[in-house]
C-alpha cells in the first residue's frame, strides 16, 4: 500500500511540475509514461461527481491528458498482476462517461498503466 501511495505522489509531483529525486524503479517508470505522453495540459487528481443508476459517484482521477481535441484519463495501478483487472476496467470507463460529460466537444478515452508491469491498455 505504501508503495502504491509513493508512486501517486510522484505521478502527482512529476505531472504538476514540482522537482523531486526518485525513490524506487516505479518513481522513474511512472515519470517516464507521464513524459511519453506529450499532453499540451497535465491535470492531477482531478476530483469528479457523476449521477449514475439513482446515486451519485464520486473519487478522483490520476491524471487527464489534455490535447487539442481529445483528452486521455489516466489510472495507475500497482498491482504485482492483473487479477483486478476488470473491476479497473470498470472504474475506468466511469472516469471516461464524467470526463465526456465536462468535455462534450472532445474525445475521450482512457487507459490503465500497470506501473510494476510497465504495461498500458488502452480503453475506447
Amino acid at each position: 500500500m505504501e508503495y502504491g501511495t509513493d508512486i501517486h505522489l510522484a505521478a502527482y509531483r512529476h505531472a504538476m511540475g514540482i522537482a523531486f529525486k526518485s525513490k524506487s524503479k516505479g518513481e522513474e517508470k511512472v515519470k517516464m509514461f507521464i513524459d511519453g505522453l506529450k499532453a499540451e495540459k497535465l491535470e492531477a487528481e482531478v476530483d469528479f461527481s457523476l449521477p449514475k443508476d439513482g446515486k451519485l459517484l464520486r473519487g478522483a482521477i490520476d491524471l487527464l491528458a489534455h490535447y487539442k481535441d481529445r483528452i486521455l484519463v489516466v489510472d495507475y495501478k500497482t498491482d504485482k498482476d492483473k487479477t483486478r483487472h476488470e473491476s479497473y476496467v470498470e472504474q475506468v470507463s466511469i472516469y471516461i462517461d464524467a470526463v465526456r460529460n465536462l468535455y462534450s466537444d472532445k474525445q475521450v478515452s482512457g487507459v490503465i498503466y500497470y506501473v510494476g508491469l510497465d504495461e498500458q491498455i488502452y480503453l475506447g
